[in-house]
């Protein structure tokens, strides 16, 4: 029956671009409405000097973003002559309409999880991947991968753009799993660079597929577990070290809350006992964490972070997000009848990220960030605290995932941003459910950043506030931890 709903899918799917290539050989037809200038600036109406609101820098800072934004959209409709990228488009959109979503969604985990349906339908794998194509990045897992790396590397670097490589995928279920996301790094690593780069080669990795059964090491018989994450990850600077071209660092990204603890725990534990591996010539750290503001506890965290690296003179490497769990936590704490770990509301949140961003830029002696986000109002919220801070475009580095949001990467370049992509790599079989997530998200009609790239600005009016009286009591107690950690009254 699976396979048969499976084959349903894919044969209408093959059946609409047979169509849809049918119409466009005759009309072209393209997948983005003609880009007309706004006829409201959101970041021109908060910098009007009569709202009489302390947003003035942030509104120009925004105006700036939303022009440079329009100018990419409108030039990239110019050159695209888009007829495939139109077709592959309205292809994911219609594999997402109505009753479709659902049946594609399950279709490609399915397809993910089951080399037997891999198999059984080796006819549509194609497809599959060729829709897949703009979110994921195909690498060998069991071969070199330095050729299609160095084209990767060099055709981002031509937009101004750098990368991080993630091992595509989920959890890790069994070890065999686990050894080969492993192996996946070591041979990224030691794979040969026919040319030699500026800066390291930085990768990204999940604890949760490290090694598989991640929860047994919360537990106190799990000490082994956490003996073999930390073996993992000093084995791969270990390569690193001895790699003839660029050093490598390494982001070990957050997940679930229930790690988090444990993976801040690992990370210091890491640097104090392999000083010699996880730190490099000049002191600086080579292996780094991400900070979710959609926790409540995450001011705290960063406040325990700089005094420890007070205590160990690290500059502690901090990845900023907003958080991808949201839905799962809130669910998971009601099940358990406890208090959520992450704010009530999108702009407590937002408001949230505000304020951690401001402390990671007021203390550059302890932290070296980075900020991860789509949403062009908190993209313009960082350039406006880092104006007023005194630093420069070029030393604010915004990171953004593959395949997302491009127009807004390129306008970041043009205004002296760096600006990183995070690109899942490795097998299509491993990404089919990553990618099915991305297909949600853009073609959900709410979807902020599907609507900022149809040039709708409305979805960033939202104020960063913190709201609602749990979230206004715990946003205080977040801004005065952070308060007490910088010494001010």
């Amino acid at each position: 029956m699976k396979i048969f709903r499976i084959t349903c899918v894919l044969v209408l799917l093959s059946l609409v671009l047979t169509v849809l290539l049918a119409i466009a050989l005759a009309v072209h037809w393209p997948s983005h409405p003609e880009v007309a200038p706004a006829a409201s600036s959101l970041g021109e109406e908060l910098a009007r000097p009569d709202r009489g609101m302390p947003t003035g820098d942030f509104g120009q800072q925004l105006a700036r973003l939303e022009a440079a934004v329009d100018a990419q959209r409108r030039a990239g409709q110019q050159q695209s002559g888009a007829f495939a990228e139109d077709l592959r488009t309205a292809a994911i959109r219609l594999s997402m309409s109505g009753p479709l979503a659902p049946l594609t969604q399950r279709s490609l985990i399915a397809l993910s999880r089951h080399e037997s349906l891999r198999v059984t339908l080796f006819w549509a794998m194609p497809l599959v991947g060729w829709m897949s194509e703009p979110f994921l990045f195909p690498l060998p897992t069991d071969a070199d991968p330095s050729s299609q790396l160095q084209r990767l590397m060099d055709a981002r670097a031509r937009l101004g753009i750098d990368i991080t490589l993630d091992n595509v995928g989920d959890a890790s279920s069994s070890p065999a799993e686990a050894a080969a996301y492993l192996a996946f790094y070591r041979r990224l690593i030691q794979a040969p660079t026919p040319d030699e780069r500026d800066g390291p080669l930085y990768l990204s990795l999940k604890l949760s597929a490290l090694v598989d059964d991640l929860p047994l090491a919360l537990s106190p018989e799990g000490q082994g577990k956490r003996a073999r994450i930390l073996a993992s990850l000093r084995e791969l600077l270990s390569l690193s070290t001895n790699r003839a071209a660029a050093s490598v660092f390494i982001r070990v990204d957050m997940e679930e809350y229930a790690y988090k603890n444990l993976t801040l725990a690992l990370f210091r534990e890491l640097i104090e006992t392999s000083p010699e591996l996880a730190l490099d010539d000049t002191g600086q750290a080579r292996i780094g964490v991400v900070i979710q503001a959609y926790l409540r506890d995450s001011a705290r965290d960063l406040a325990d972070l700089k005094a420890w690296g007070e205590a160990h003179d690290v500059r502690v490497p901090v990845r900023l997000v907003k958080g991808a769990y949201d839905d799962y936590e809130k669910a998971l704490a009601q099940s358990e009848g406890r208090p959520s770990p992450v704010w009530n509301f999108k702009a407590s949140t937002d408001a949230s990220y505000d304020l951690l961003a401001d402390y990671l830029l007021q203390h550059p002696e302890r932290f070296d960030p980075r900020f991860a986000t789509h949403n062009m109002t908190t993209q313009a919220r960082v350039m406006a605290l880092t104006a007023a801070r005194g630093y420069r475009p070029q030393e604010i580095e915004f990171q953004m995932l593959y395949g997302m949001g491009e127009p807004i990467k390129k306008a970041l370049v043009t205004l002296g941003h760096p600006v990183r992509e995070y690109v899942p790599a490795g097998s299509l079989a491993r990404g089919l459910g990553y990618a099915g997530r991305r297909f949600a998200e853009l073609t959900n009609p709410d979807n902020a950043l599907a609507r900022t790239l149809q040039g709708d600005y409305s979805a960033l009016a939202e104020t960063p506030e913190f709201v609602g009286e749990q979230d206004r009591l715990d946003g205080q107690a977040a801004r005065a931890a952070l308060m007490a950690s910088t010494g001010a009254q």
